[in-house]
């Protein structure tokens, strides 16, 4: 599902989402937001924030602009701007 909220930004305003119970095997590339609550067994690149939900896991690298992280992270991760570990988050990996 993906949600836009409309203008001619160079970045796109749109939001994905992987829901609670959903399975990706693969990549994930995506030059907007996403948030993740379901499960991701693959890389996700996201050009603008990559929010990681409570119930949401990922277990591959992770590549984004900035990152929320309520959830959990199994990979190298590399943030190039903000990145938000909450307090229930999970990371094991390399994180730059």
């Amino acid at each position: 599902m993906a949600l836009k909220t409309g203008g001619s930004e160079s970045v796109s305003a749109e939001l994905n989402f992987i829901g609670k119970g959903t399975v990706v095997k693969g990549n994930v590339i995506t030059e907007s937001s996403i948030r993740v609550d379901g499960r991701i067994k693959g890389s996700v690149s996201c050009k603008n924030t990559l929010t990681v939900g409570e119930n949401g896991e990922i277990d591959g690298d992770v590549e984004a602009a900035n990152a929320i992280v309520g959830g959990k992270i199994k990979g190298k991760v590399i943030v190039t701007e903000k990145l938000v570990l909450e307090a229930k988050s999970s990371l094991r990996g390399e994180l730059k």
